[in-house]
Order: structure tokens, then sequence, then C-alpha cells
């Protein structure tokens, strides 16, 4: 081997020096003249195993590869006839991207001229960078900032309309789930148009349109909501009427000022926020019953509707001229009329049990307009009817800081419309973030960022109610720290054939974990021994000794 140069050259996929993919094949040439390739051997030490590199000659040049199995550093090894080849060790940096996790929902509409933040944690990655592409940075710009503890916060700013294609890298690597569509648009673009919008008016009871154009203001979600004076409008129908063009329609309920808030995407368009006044028309019926209390109802809450009298009197109730029911198939629910003095009145009612009512309103022997009602009960949101579960409630869990806390919840048998809502209190008054996500029928996946050490009170709610158990009280451990470990000992400076190497770790701050102990040589060429501290020494230091066997 002294009179012949060789190098070890590495080329992995794609052309990636640096990094490489887990459970992807990875290969690199070894340059130079070597004589006998059964003494040309190759072996990669990764974080937790060894893996034996093949190596096959063709043509005269030796190709090396093997795949890795876990994410982290491996040093590659190329040796021949016992001695290493020039360029030998190397290392190759492995990365999982599978393993980035993103907290919150990654945003696929931006304003022009607003900023949108998303935080991913890389723990388990591997050594890596976290990078960004975009089909067009005069649309989308960003910038990522590494808070520490394997944390990222990335800022995604909208420059132009328009739709571009992103992608975030771990090592090079795309993240899964990417590329992924965004859509950059223009709220002030969009413009409001119709009769309610140029006379602010409208009459109670009777359908309400008005347009709204898009023409260029990118791609984007309209929504709409219509708010009165003691209720918001339940129903609130959008149509596309044509791709620049969208048409919005509601029945105001109640007389009074109501006020429309219309939004593309996320921003409030111009003119909107309205303030429209509802009235009574000329043509209304003699006796109007509107209201969401007319068309369902919740057991256990009230139901709500309004009545109008054409004639705008105040009395009729306590008179025994308006009569009021709301009968079931087995009982009555409570009435509660409360006159507001202006010919209107509030209908309140608590249903009993689920199932179907009859609404009656009668005013001179004469039903309102439409009535009777029939209105169908049911079972609205129940939390005691709810469960968490996951390995994070187990008395002895090893949960981290800078770890996700990851559990689900079960609300299936929760009922109604329920609504989850996770809170996080950290140590010292901290607010830890809590993310859901609605895998569907009832099954919710909960996760929830830690920083700091110490307990954690997760409070789960379903519409506002604790379930059962919550708050739960969670104690997060230092998250663990291999560069706080220390090793020392005449073992780890020298060795002599045949003798016992000894050498001491001392964990004791470098929080919870589990330690793993290789002699790198031969493979199985050394017996290693861990024991315990003797008596009245700390358990977190470990006497090692390592023979030849």
């Amino acid at each position: 081997m002294a009179n012949t140069r060789s190098t070890t050259s590495m080329t992995g996929p794609d052309g990636k020096k640096s990094h490489a993919l887990v459970s992807d094949l990875f290969s690199f040439d070894i340059e130079g003249k070597y004589p006998n390739v059964d003494r040309l051997l190759s072996v990669a030490h990764g974080p937790s195993s060894d893996i034996k590199v093949k190596i096959v000659q063709h043509h005269g040049q030796f190709k090396a590869s093997f795949t890795p199995v876990e994410a982290g550093a491996y040093e590659v090894f190329v040796d021949y006839a016992g001695v290493s080849t020039p360029g030998s060790p190397f290392t190759l940096n492995v990365v999982d991207p599978s393993k980035c996790q993103l907290l919150g929902d990654m945003p696929t509409v931006i304003q022009t001229g607003s900023m949108e933040e998303f935080i991913l944690k890389t723990r388990g990655a591997g050594p890596g960078a976290l990078a960004f592409s975009c089909s067009s940075s005069s649309v989308v710009t960003c910038d990522i900032v590494n808070q520490g503890s394997d944390t990222y916060s990335v800022h995604l700013s909208g420059t132009r309309v328009g739709v571009v294609e992103v992608s975030l890298l771990w090592g090079g690597f795309s993240l899964p789930y990417f590329p992924i569509r965004v859509s950059v648009c223009d709220a002030t673009l969009c413009k409001m148009l119709g009769h309610v919008v140029a006379t602010r008016s409208a009459n109670v009871g009777e359908p309400v349109t008005f347009a709204v154009t898009h023409l260029q203001a990118g791609e984007a979600t309209l929504s709409a909501t219509i708010d009165g004076p003691t209720a918001k409008c339940n129903v609130v129908e959008i149509v596309e009427i044509n791709p620049s063009t969208h048409e919005v329609r509601f029945i105001p309920w109640e007389l009074g000022e109501h006020t429309i808030n219309v939004k593309w995407g996320a921003q409030t368009i111009p003119d909107s926020p309205i303030h429209i006044n509802i009235g009574i028309g000329g043509s209304s019926k003699p006796l109007i019953a509107v209201g969401p209390g007319l068309k369902s109802a919740i057991v256990g809450k009230e139901g709500v509707f309004t009545i109008i009298s054409g004639q705008l009197l105040s009395g009729l109730h306590t008179s025994g001229a308006l009569k009021v029911a709301v009968s079931g198939i087995q009982v009555s629910a409570d009435v509660n009329v409360l006159d507001n003095n202006n010919g209107c009145y509030t209908v309140k009612y608590v249903p009993p049990f689920p199932g179907a009512y009859l609404v009656s309103i009668v005013l001179d022997d004469k039903n309102a307009s439409g009535g009777p009602f029939k209105v169908n009960a049911y079972l609205g949101p129940d939390a005691s009817k709810c469960r968490a579960y996951g390995n994070v409630f187990a008395r002895n869990a090893n949960l981290f800081s800078g770890n996700l806390i990851s559990f689900s919840v079960d609300a299936k048998d929760g009922g109604g419309n329920g609504k989850l809502k996770v809170e996080v209190q950290g140590p010292q008054g901290f607010q830890a973030s809590g993310y859901v996500t609605d895998e569907g029928n009832g099954q919710y996946l909960v996760k929830c960022n830690t920083v700091d050490q110490g307990w954690h009170l997760v409070s789960v709610l379903w519409s506002e109610q604790h379930i059962p158990g919550s708050p739960f009280k969670l104690r997060v451990f230092p998250a663990p720290n291999a560069a706080m470990v220390k090793a020392y000992g005449p073992g780890l400076v020298n060795g002599v054939l045949g003798d016992k190497g000894r050498f001491t770790i001392d964990t004791r701050i470098a929080g919870l974990g589990t330690l793993l102990i290789r002699v790198h040589g031969l493979k199985d060429s050394f017996k290693i021994t861990a024991e315990p501290p003797v008596e009245g020494e700390d358990k977190r230091i470990l006497h090692v000794y390592y023979s030849p066997k």
C-alpha cells in the first residue's frame, strides 16, 4: 500500500454529499488500486448499531453502499488490509424528515402584505438544517427562526397575488405532504354590490341577498357573518354565480340594526362591515314568527325565536290575545314570552327530552304565518361522555421538555355539535400551545408543546366543559442531554491487551434517558460490563469494564 495512491470519494443520492435519507440506499465510490477486493472492508457506525457496507468491483472501480436504518451521524470506515484508506473515516448525516412535526395548520392562503407563522419540531429527525423552497419567490417569501430545543418558527409572507408550490426541507430532503399549494390573495380588490348595500335596509323574515365580486383578488374562500341585535343569523348561504362573483343570502329574524361582515380568506373586504336596519315591510303578514328556535333545538338548552305583530301592538300576551305553546309527544316545554314593548315578543323554551315538538303561535285564534312549526330537539354536547387516552397518562410516563405531548380524545358519544378545546398551563404561568386534529368519527388527536420542565396542567374541554379527569396534571422532565454526560477513567486513555479497561460514567446532570455503551473495533470482540454504584454512591453513576473476549 505504500506505493499506491488512493482516495475515498463519497457521492450520495442526487449528488448530496453531507446528508442521506433514512431507509434509502446510500452509495459512494472508493478510488484507488486494491489488488485483493476481499481485503477491502467497510463499516458504518450508526447512532445505536453498526452496518456492514457492501463493496462491489465493477470494471476496476469499487462501489460501496449501505442502507441507514435510523437518523443520526454515521462514521463510515474503509480499511484495506487493516489500514484506513485515505479519506476514511468520513461522517455522513442521515435524516428522517418524517419525524418533523408541524404544530398547527400550514397556511394555504396568505393575504398580500401579511405574514403567517407556524411552528415545526424536528426532534428525532437527525442532524440537518431547515430550508424553504418556492416556485416563485416574488409571490411568497420565508423567514426561518431557530428557537432552540429542536424548534423552529416559520414565517411566510405574501408579496403579490398568485399561486405557488412551497416545500420545507430537512437536510435537503422534503418533509412529508410537501410540496403544497399556497395562494396569495388581496381582499382589497373585492367589492360588495346589491340593493341592501345601497339602501342599508331590509325587511324581517324576507330573504336578503347581495353580491361580492373578486375578479383580481386571487384564490381564497368567501365567508360572511350577520349579527343581529341579540344573536347571529344562523343560516347564511353563499352561492357561486360565476368564477369571479359570489352571492350571499340570509333571512333576518329580528328587528333592529344588523351588522354584515364579509371576508376574503381571513381579511375583511372594503366596505365591510356594513350596518343595515331590519324593519317591517308594507307587505308583512299580520303575525310573523322567525328565528332558529323554530327550526331545531338542543335538549336542556334554550330555543329562541321572535314574534312580530304587524300592528306593532304591545300587551298582546298578557291580555291573552297572543298564545304560545311548545308541545312534545310526551311532555310540553315551559315557555317564557318577553314583551319588548315595540310589537315584538321574544320567546324562549327549553325542551326536556329529544324528539319532535310542535310550536303553536296564535293571535286572536289565527296561526302565525307558516305555523304551526315542527321542531326537532336533539341531544347537545355532553362532556361527561368524552374520554382522553394515551401513554402520556400512564403512571410512570417519561415526558421530556422540548418534546410534544401527544394523546387522543374520544368524543363520539359526546353528542351534538360539540367543539374540543385544549389549554396548557406550564410552570411559572407559562402558557404552552395545544393543537387539535379532527380525525373523524368523533376521534381527535391532541399535541401539546412543552418548553420547560415541571408540572403541566392540561385542560381538555368539550364545548367549554371539562371532560372526566380534566385538567390533567403531567410532569415534564428535563430533556436528555448527552453533552452533559461525563466519562472519565484510565480505560478511556489506553489499554493493555488481556487486561480490563475501566472507566466511570456520570449522568447526574444529563437528564432522564437511556445509556448505551459500545466499544468500536472488530465486531463482538469486546465484553462490556456496567456495574451499579457502590453503597452510598449516587445511582446515576456507573462503573464500566471492558475486555477482549
